[in-house]
């Protein structure tokens, strides 16, 4: 399923009896607001791929059981009829004369080509089944590697653009000359380098 991520809101013009420090809170909220939504939606993606992986070798594995499970079953009903039909003819040749034996001895052959063809087809169905199952799941992992790869992508620009903001609220520091000073204990905080660290 394809993740959308939106751009957070436009902060709002500043308004004419707005503090610095109102200025600063404003864009820490920003920066607060986006990069929880980026690592949330990074993690619901990685969450997202591997769950369809495992889904997918998991239908494989169930598809390639059945087909063997079909397989089998037909390749025992062949074995039947064989068994059943050189059964009647040993009967008939036991029973029979000189010409009847000498007519059986084709049609045991032609039995035992039949048998041959029939196996022999059953086999390459199979092949081919499991050949088409497995190009299946490997298109399905393409597809959720490409899908990964673009919501990935994304999630790096989010990055981006929270350096930018960093960047103008630095630019509103200097350009309100606002020295910074001890942080409060309720002061918003910042991602910095992995951690959750207090604005000084």
């Amino acid at each position: 399923m394809p993740t959308t991520l939106t751009q957070p809101d436009a902060a709002p013009a500043p308004a004419a009896g707005d503090s610095p420090l109102d200025l600063q809170r404003s864009a820490l909220r920003d920066l607060v607001a986006l990069a929880t939504e980026s690592a949330t939606t990074e993690s619901r993606i990685e969450r997202d791929f591997h769950a369809a992986t495992e889904q997918a070798a998991k239908e494989l594995d169930k598809a390639v059981w059945t087909l063997r499970q079909r397989y089998e079953s037909a390749k025992d009903q062949v074995r039947n009829k064989h068994r059943d039909a050189v059964a009647q003819v040993t009967a008939s040749y036991g029973a029979g004369e000189k010409a009847v034996e000498t007519e059986t001895v084709p049609r045991v052959a032609k039995i035992d080509r039949d048998h041959e063809s029939i196996e022999h087809a059953l086999g390459e169905k199979l092949n081919h089944a499991i050949w088409l199952a497995e190009s299946v799941h490997d298109v399905s992992q393409n597809q959720a590697r490409a899908e990964y790869g673009k919501v990935k992508e994304k999630v790096t620009e989010q990055g981006e653009a929270l350096a930018a903001l960093e960047q103008q609220e630095w630019a509103l520091l200097q350009q309100y000359r606002v020295a910074p000073g001890a942080t409060p204990t309720d002061a918003p905080r910042r991602w910095f380098q992995g951690v959750w660290q207090p604005r000084c």
